[in-house]
């Protein structure tokens, strides 16, 4: 659609959301110029490196483990030299971990469908009822 077409009300919506937009983006910015890195990244990084390890060595996720820890990344706690040095340790270790987990190589793709059968089964039958 070409903004030509767009009626004043639609342009209002897209300057509302494009001002959010750039709020947003401005506060992120504002972070990264005074801790010298992405906060929001970092906990991702974090967070996932977390549910790695969990996935590996314990075959499940406990997505509240380590929190506190997410939360001090996330308000700035660490530098930008702690942060890449966490990722090359836990890379190491997540590398270990794999070589010695018992998870199998791929998944079960039988018990998937027989799951995802037994559901709709399920499903229509508690509708049809």
């Amino acid at each position: 659609m070409m903004l030509e077409n767009l009626s004043d009300n639609d342009l209002k919506k897209y300057e509302f959301l494009l001002k959010k937009t750039q709020d947003r983006k401005s506060y992120r910015n504002k972070l990264i110029e005074e801790y010298g890195y992405d906060l929001k990244f970092a906990v991702h990084l974090y967070r996932l490196l977390d549910e790695v390890e969990q996935i590996l060595c314990t075959g499940d996720v406990d997505l509240m483990r380590n929190r506190e820890q997410h939360k001090q990344v996330l308000n700035g706690f660490y530098t930008y030299a702690e942060v890449e040095q966490f990722f090359k340790d836990r890379e190491t270790q997540l590398f270990a971990a794999y070589e010695k987990s018992e998870l199998p190589y791929g998944p079960d793709s039988e018990a998937i469908r027989a799951f995802l059968v037994r559901l709709v089964n399920l499903f229509y039958n508690h509708y049809q009822q």
